[in-house]
């Protein structure tokens, strides 16, 4: 009988030492695989998800390129007159000062109920007192509307080398609805 119970003993300890082996590995080895095995998965739902979102982007991009061009179509009148009003206050500021009119980007509209107002930048290049003083010029003559911003920035010629000082001004031009 002695023999049976040390016999049985032996069973019930190595089982109990593979099953505490079995819970070492999974706490040590397992957990871990299996934690990692479920962020992959979670991953990959996130990369199919994330297939169509560049599409969106350029769904959305054409979207907002077709409202601003909505917005800021006119009648050729309508975009000649309010930017000639400040190119020909530039020209009278150029008899005093000495600037380059670098570019005059495209108007943004926007519409109310009784008025309308053209936002348009003109980018200037020069020295900061001349475009200082044009600044100054444009505020003091420009009636119909105002500068809403200004931005002073150093663009490098790569040719010349050169670092030259640039002004974008914002200027919007308000007019009133018939």
């Amino acid at each position: 009988m002695n023999n049976l119970d040390a016999y049985k003993k032996k069973w019930l300890f190595l089982l109990l030492l593979v099953v505490g082996g079995l819970l070492v590995c999974y706490f040590l080895a397992f957990s871990k695989t299996i934690d990692l095995y479920k962020q992959y998965h979670n991953q990959q739902e996130q990369n199919l998800s994330n297939i169509n979102k560049p599409q969106t982007i350029r769904n959305l991009q054409k979207e907002v390129d077709l409202n601003e061009k909505f917005l800021s179509q006119k009648t050729g009148a309508d975009t000649i007159v309010p930017r000639q009003i400040v190119i020909d206050l530039l020209s009278k500021a150029s008899q005093q000062n000495r600037f380059r009119l670098i570019e005059v980007s495209p108007s943004y509209t926007n519409l109310s109920d009784t008025s309308s107002s053209e936002i348009t930048a003109y980018t200037l290049e020069g020295s900061y007192t001349e475009l200082m003083k044009t600044w100054y010029f444009l505020e003091k003559n420009l009636r119909s509307g105002n500068i809403r911003s200004t931005r002073f920035f150093v663009k490098q010629d790569f040719k010349t080398h050169i670092e030259k000082l640039n002004m974008k001004l914002y200027v919007e031009l308000l007019k009133k609805k018939d």
